[in-house]
């Protein structure tokens, strides 16, 4: 293929990250912001003063009991989880789904094309090049996709 027609090819996906870049903008604009949870924040605090204490790094993690970390209650939270099934998850995923995309598609395109190139750009050096040993023309592929 030549510049131009790989050129034509990346165009739309240029303007549908652009599309996606310019959704998630004005979402935040829409949402207000949250504060964060001043109980959650308490509980960060009493976790990092009682991992601090001397008498805590002393003891095996199997030593320590659930009561024994101020503030926390462990397993009471999760009593009250939802349970996953697969109305939850289309609730979830109608939520998340578009930034979800996004990430994918991203970073499966970011390594396509990263990858696509190093071997294009490493088969033309190997072709046009006047000394074939030397060591960069030798290993351009693995130096362009690293």
């Amino acid at each position: 293929m030549s510049d131009g027609v790989i050129f034509l090819i990346v165009i739309p996906l240029v303007i549908l990250y652009f599309i996606n870049c310019v959704i998630v903008v004005t979402k935040k604009k829409k949402y207000p912001f949250v504060e964060e949870n001043e109980q959650a924040q308490e509980r960060a605090t009493s976790l990092r003063r009682s991992l601090n204490d001397e008498e805590d790094l002393n003891e095996s993690p199997k030593d320590i009991e659930p009561e024994a970390i101020e503030g926390i209650d462990i397993g009471d939270d999760s009593s009250k989880n939802i349970e996953m099934n697969y109305q939850n998850f289309k609730l979830v995923m109608s939520k998340t789904g578009s930034a979800t995309f996004n990430l994918v598609a991203v970073y499966f395109l970011e390594y396509v094309c990263t990858t696509g190139f190093a071997d294009v750009l490493s088969r033309k050096f190997k072709d046009h090049a006047d000394d074939k040993d030397q060591f960069f023309i030798a290993n351009a592929y693995p130096i362009f996709a690293f």
